[in-house]
């Protein structure tokens, strides 16, 4: 997070861990984009865009409680 945000270790520790997995899964979402730009899939490519309908990507990510200092 802290390579991501460009914020110091400290301010990101405050974070509500809602907002770290929200930034966390955004960013798999863009980096998912750019390896199929890299590739040459077009980002609203297919026959399911021709249609309107969306594709549905689910993320899953564990949280651990963080230890007591």
């Amino acid at each position: 997070m802290v390579k991501l945000t460009g914020q110091s270790p400290e301010e990101v520790r405050r974070w509500a861990a809602r907002d770290v997995l929200h930034l966390l899964a955004h960013a798999a979402i863009e980096a998912d984009e750019v390896r199929g730009a890299a590739r040459g899939i077009p980002r609203n490519s297919g026959a399911s865009s021709a249609r309107g309908s969306s594709e549905a990507k689910t993320l899953t990510y564990r949280v651990r409680q963080r230890a007591k200092e």
